[in-house]
């Protein structure tokens, strides 16, 4: 199941973002680490938000939609708070499709 993009309002428009293999490389590359290795240590809000950046940028460019903020003007316009929204909200979308999933399985399995 292709999970579909959310949304982030950044200085008063909405973009797509979606966590896909584009934005955990882009993250790597902006981090020198790996983001699921991290899941099972501290995130930080700093963590949270170049992951946000990245995850706007790959689906902006999957989209063909112009996002070219730099890192740093990015983190100036936006608040950890919104941040912690936006993960929390990306998060559920990920346990809601995997759910999906679940049952979907169980219901074409032989019993």
């Amino acid at each position: 199941m292709i999970k579909e993009s959310s949304y982030f309002k950044y200085c008063g428009e909405r973009f797509p973002s979606r966590v896909t293999m584009g934005a955990l490389s882009r993250f790597r590359k902006e981090t020198g680490r790996d983001f699921l290795k991290l899941l099972k240590a501290d995130l930080t809000a700093e963590d949270l938000g170049v992951l946000l950046w990245c995850a706007i940028k790959s689906q902006c460019k999957a989209e063909q939609k112009e996002f070219d903020v730099p890192l740093e003007e990015f983190f100036d316009n936006i608040t950890p708070n919104e941040v912690s929204a936006w993960y929390t909200a990306e998060t559920s979308m990920d346990k809601e499709a995997s759910d999906d999933d679940e049952q979907s399985k169980k219901k074409n399995s032989p019993e």
